[in-house]
C-alpha cells in the first residue's frame, strides 16, 4: 500500500472516532433529559397554588349560643273594628263585651270566662299585676283595667267586682278599685270582693241588680274605699 494512502486513512480515523463518541454522548444527554422531563409531574396553575393559601387563611368561627326568648307581656292587643262590644243578633251585651275582650287578650295569660250565673270572670295572674311587697299595679293589669272600663262606661247597667290575692291584697284590691274610678267607672258600680282568690287578680263583670239601677249614676269619681 502506498505511503499516502495509508497516512490518508489512519488521519481519517483519527477525526471520525471523536465525532461519533460527540454525538454519542449527546444523544445519550438528549434521552436522559427527555426522560426526565416526562415523569415530572405538570407544573399546578395559579389558582390550584393559592387555593391552600386561601384555605388556610380562614379563621373557623365557633357556633352562636342560643338565645333564652323572653316571654311575651301581657297586653291588649288591637281588636278587629267589628269587635266593638256591640251585641249582634241575638246576643246579650254582656255576651258581646265577652267577646269584644277575649279578642283583645288572646293569647296572654289572662283569662276570660263566664260563671254559672252569667257573670263575666276575668282573671289576671299576680306575677304580671303587682310587683313583690308593692300595691302599684303594673302595666300589664293596667291594660285590662282601662278595657274594663270601657266596658262598664258603655254599658251603664254593669258592674264590677274587685279582689286580689297575695300579700297586702285589701291595698291591692283598693288601688284596682282606684284605678277603675280614675277611668271614670262611678264608685257605687265598684264592689270590693270579701273573698281573696289566690295567685290571681279577679275582676267580675255582672249586672247592676235591679233595685240600685236606677240610683246607680253613669259616672261619678272619689276616693276608692
Amino acid at each position: 500500500m502506498a505511503p499516502a494512502t495509508t497516512f490518508n486513512r489512519a488521519c481519517g480515523h483519527l477525526t471520525a472516532t471523536p465525532v461519533r463518541t460527540f454525538i454519542r454522548a449527546l444523544a445519550m444527554l438528549l434521552a436522559a433529559t427527555l426522560g426526565a422531563c416526562a415523569s415530572r409531574s405538570p407544573e399546578p396553575t395559579t389558582s390550584a397554588r393559592t387555593a391552600p393559601v386561601a384555605a388556610d387563611n380562614r379563621t373557623a368561627t365557633a357556633p352562636m349560643p342560643a338565645q333564652a326568648v323572653a316571654p311575651a307581656p301581657v297586653v291588649a292587643l288591637a281588636a278587629p273594628s267589628s269587635l266593638n262590644g256591640a251585641p249582634t243578633q241575638g246576643e246579650s251585651p254582656l255576651a258581646a263585651e265577652q267577646r269584644w275582650l277575649r279578642a283583645l287578650f288572646q293569647g296572654t295569660p289572662v283569662m276570660i270566662d263566664n260563671e254559672f250565673d252569667g257573670s263575666l270572670r276575668i282573671e289576671i295572674p299576680l306575677a304580671y299585676s303587682f310587683d313583690p311587697s308593692s300595691p302599684a299595679p303594673k302595666a300589664p293589669l293596667k291594660a285590662v283595667i282601662d278595657r274594663v272600663s270601657q266596658t262598664l262606661l258603655r254599658q251603664s247597667q254593669m258592674q264590677v267586682q274587685v279582689a286580689s290575692g297575695g300579700p297586702g291584697a285589701r291595698e291591692r284590691s283598693a288601688a284596682v278599685r282606684s284605678q277603675l274610678n280614675a277611668k271614670g267607672v262611678a264608685l257605687p258600680r265598684i264592689v270590693a270582693l270579701t273573698t281573696e282568690p289566690a295567685n290571681v287578680v279577679l275582676l267580675r263583670v255582672s249586672a247592676v241588680p235591679a233595685g240600685d239601677a236606677a240610683t246607680t249614676p253613669a259616672s261619678s269619681r272619689g276616693p276608692a274605699r
